[in-house]
């Protein structure tokens, strides 16, 4: 996540220090997204864990990962209908109503949406993970 890029090395310098972190993205499966929001699966049990401690679910790893993010890309809508759309968008909003929402196929995006777009500011993040706390 963000905060990798605070983290200091053994010589004093951190990510931050070399590079811009510019937008924070997320990809959701559109066609399955609302189907494990609500899988009760472990990350261990997916093998997804980061550690021993880690008993995090799946839907708090796909909330902390829309929450944080600048830009959500909507992936493989076409094989959705229109009410399903409606109800990922309208889910994807109360997550996190800031994040710029992008449709896409076969996760084609557009490069301007995702680059060089200066969302991500760590100031912020910073004051919405110690409200959380």
């Amino acid at each position: 996540m963000a905060e990798t890029f605070t983290f200091k090395d053994v010589h004093g310098t951190s990510l931050g220090d070399v590079a811009k972190l510019d937008t924070l993205i997320t990809v959701v499966d559109g066609s399955s997204f609302m189907e494990e929001l609500h899988v009760m699966d472990t990350l261990k049990d997916r093998g997804w864990e980061t550690g021993e401690e880690d008993s995090r679910t799946i839907a708090d790893l796909f909330c902390d990962q829309i929450e944080f993010a600048n830009v959500i890309v909507m992936n493989k809508t076409d094989l959705m209908n229109d009410a399903d759309k409606k109800r990922l968008l309208a889910t994807l909003q109360r997550f996190n109503p800031n994040a710029h929402l992008i449709e896409a196929t076969y996760g084609q995006v557009e490069p301007s949406s995702l680059l060089g777009t200066n969302l991500f500011n760590m100031e912020e993040v910073s004051v919405v993970v110690y409200e959380s706390i």
